[in-house]
């Protein structure tokens, strides 16, 4: 568990807009399984501070994080008054709160890179986060790890099934091996054949390798028959895919 905490200025005309805003981003984080606090005092020339702390896990944080555009549309549509709330509300709250997933984020991977730890589950480094949030035509190595980060966050507010988690992870993880490996987008190989690809060039460990091909066969028995898996072999894959590319980041 860790948490941070950020404020932000707001026009005091504003503030009932930006407590509604507030509450709606609390019940959001709730179902992460976050605790949200705010408080608000008023400043000089007609201004409102606002300062908000978020506790947590980490991972549940940047999810939330990734999926606050969203919310932040259905706010609006509800609400109404897009151009205000966007300008004098979201913009602020965004921009502060977007500083501070970032700075946990780097403090928690520095502290557990100075111990010789693993970050905590599920949870991605900043350089990550930055190939997550790239759009257009970038490399496909960014598109891989969109693919499984997207599955996460989609896993984590219940849109996805925990078979159709696995299957994105799967393929997002074969993605992966295939661009680090810089195979044409035309290669015919398969999950096996790239694994050991990967292993041979010194990409990934025996281990990794062995690990890599039991999630494959779960996948397998998903898509090919009809098989189900449990939200424990969903989380650990999940764990370990995330854990593999932070790794090789």
């Amino acid at each position: 568990m860790t948490g941070y905490d950020f404020s932000f200025e707001i026009l005091s005309r504003y503030t009932n807009e930006s407590k509604k805003w507030l509450r709606y981003f609390q019940r959001s984080a709730a179902m992460l399984d976050l605790h949200v606090t705010y408080r608000t005092r008023g400043i000089p020339h007609g201004r409102v501070e606002v300062y908000v702390t978020v506790e947590g896990h980490l991972h549940a944080m940047q999810s939330l994080y990734r999926q606050l555009p969203e919310l932040a549309i259905h706010f609006i549509r509800v609400a109404g008054k897009p151009t205000t709330l966007t300008k004098y509300v979201l913009v602020p709250f965004f921009a502060a709160n977007e500083k501070g997933v970032k700075e946990i984020t780097d403090f928690v991977f520095k502290v557990t890179d100075d111990l010789g730890a693993q970050p905590a589950p599920l949870s991605i480094s900043t350089n990550l986060a930055e190939k997550v949030k790239a759009k257009g035509k970038h490399p496909r190595e960014n598109r891989a790890i969109q693919t499984i980060v997207h599955a996460l966050d989609n896993w984590l507010s219940g849109k996805l099934s925990n078979e159709n988690t696995v299957i994105l992870c799967d393929q997002g993880i074969e993605d992966w091996l295939k661009a680090r490996l810089r195979l044409p987008r035309s290669s015919k190989k398969g999950f096996h054949d790239v694994t050991n690809l990967a292993l041979e060039s010194g990409l990934i460990s025996r281990m990794e390798a062995y690990r890599l091909c039991r999630f494959h066969s779960t996948r397998n028995r998903v898509q090919h028959r009809d098989g189900k898996v449990g939200w424990q072999t969903v989380l650990s894959m999940l764990s370990y895919c995330i854990q593999l590319i932070n790794n090789h980041d």
